[in-house]
């Protein structure tokens, strides 16, 4: 059971994403609720340290995030149709009409306050990929968010960057055909970032 603080924090924080994005795509967009109770999957979690749930990969692969991400269980989800919807929502038009697939995942333990969430989109190809990280990283640029830029990331290799804002750490960049966003506590943001990153070169996106 997700806990009204982290409750409140995961709607602000995506309401936040929502005035970014959607000007950069110029379009209205409804603001992701996150869906009922009933929508959400149970978690299924793993004594297997960050193993994740995807099978092989390929354009009909799934797509999900680790079980596991420092330290912090995966506690809730969306994927498949709904998962879609939502990160739809969330971007608006901004995503394109080749944004094939969506997982949301969120990170802590039972009972507490969330810690950590996680939003993959997988794009069609790594030119749509590209152009929804690009007109990200150009609207957070402007400085008219509440993200403040602290620089590229220096992790695996990968390209994009990280923010501070809200009280968390928050990364995003492009591993193939997906879109990364994580927001963390800081505490465990370099933790986090390096497994997930792991992660993701690991499914080959």
């Amino acid at each position: 059971m997700r806990t009204s603080v982290h409750g409140r924090r995961s709607v602000l924080l995506v309401a936040v994403l929502v005035v970014v994005l959607v000007t950069v795509g110029a379009v209205s967009a409804t603001i992701w609720r996150g869906g009922s109770e009933g929508d959400r999957e149970a978690a299924r979690t793993s004594g297997g340290g960050s193993s994740g749930e995807a099978g092989p990969s390929s354009a009909t692969a799934s797509l999900a995030g680790p079980s596991q991400l420092a330290g912090l269980d995966l506690v809730a989800r969306e994927s498949g149709a709904t998962a879609l919807v939502e990160v739809e929502q969330l971007h608006g038009k901004a995503l394109g009409p080749a944004a094939a697939q969506a997982w949301v995942g969120h990170y802590g333990h039972a009972g507490q306050a969330e810690q950590a969430t996680v939003w993959i989109t997988r794009s069609a190809d790594a030119g749509e990929a590209e152009s929804l990280f690009t007109r990200m990283r150009d609207r957070i640029g402007q400085g008219r968010s509440p993200f403040q830029l602290v620089g590229p990331i220096s992790e695996q290799g990968v390209r994009g960057y990280e923010l501070d804002g809200m009280g968390q750490k928050h990364f995003y960049y492009l591993s193939g055909r997906d879109l990364y966003w994580l927001a963390i506590e800081p505490g465990r943001a370099q933790t986090g970032l390096r497994e997930l990153v792991i992660f993701g070169a690991s499914e080959g996106g």
